[in-house]
């Protein structure tokens, strides 16, 4: 199944922002993490249902499970492409 123009023009528009934040938001939990670590963490223990929300809440529509999962893969590796480690 394709991923929809609209969600890329959403993703491409905000995913840098969504990331900033969610590292803004758990920075103390990922204090001293390496990358490795961090996309273990957000895989296993990430509730990813905020991120999905709001992409359906702007698109106006609900996301295909193949479009879900590729938001979430592009949030996460966005997230550890941005994270420093302190």
């Amino acid at each position: 199944m394709r991923i929809k123009k609209d969600l890329k023009n959403y993703l491409r528009n905000n995913l840098e922002g969504m990331a900033e934040s969610h590292l803004d938001a758990w920075k103390d939990r990922y204090f001293g993490y390496t990358k490795k670590r961090l996309a273990w963490d957000l895989e296993l223990n990430h509730d990813d249902s905020l991120e999905i929300e709001n992409a359906e809440e702007t698109l106006k529509r609900k996301l295909s499970d193949n479009e879900t999962g590729y938001l979430i893969r592009q949030f996460h590796k966005e997230v550890i492409s941005q994270y420093i480690k302190d």
